[in-house]
């Protein structure tokens, strides 16, 4: 397992600092969290090919969160769609969140062994 240096990991939970408060006045959180997720991924497993299960595995989840976006759009009243917007955006709910992803990163961070360069 490859070492993650010190200035990647604090990139990378700068970037999931800014995604999980992005929730909270902006919708670019996914953009934060897939560069967070990049800075921390090894230049190795970047350049593995995938196989095709993975493939097909990647394009079944792709498919399934499509159909139950569109799903949720035709079949979900306006209001509660609202409403669940306003619980997910409350400080309350992403300040836990926010935590518990930093503590998930400093944990693997610690565990792969970190370097300073």
């Amino acid at each position: 397992m490859n070492k993650l240096s010190t200035p990647r990991f604090v990139v990378s939970a700068i970037l999931m600092s800014l995604g999980w408060w992005s929730l909270l006045w902006i919708d670019l959180a996914c953009l934060f969290f897939f560069a967070a997720w990049f800075v921390v991924t090894p230049r190795e497993q970047l350049h593995q090919a995938v196989s095709p299960r993975e493939l097909l595995w990647i394009m079944l989840i792709l498919v399934a969160f499509i159909a139950l976006a569109v799903a949720s759009k035709i079949f979900v009243p306006e209001s509660a769609d609202r409403a669940l917007e306003r619980i997910m955006k409350n400080p309350v709910v992403i300040i836990p969140l926010w935590l518990l992803c930093l503590w998930l990163a400093y944990r693997n961070w610690r565990r792969r062994g970190h370097n300073a360069a």
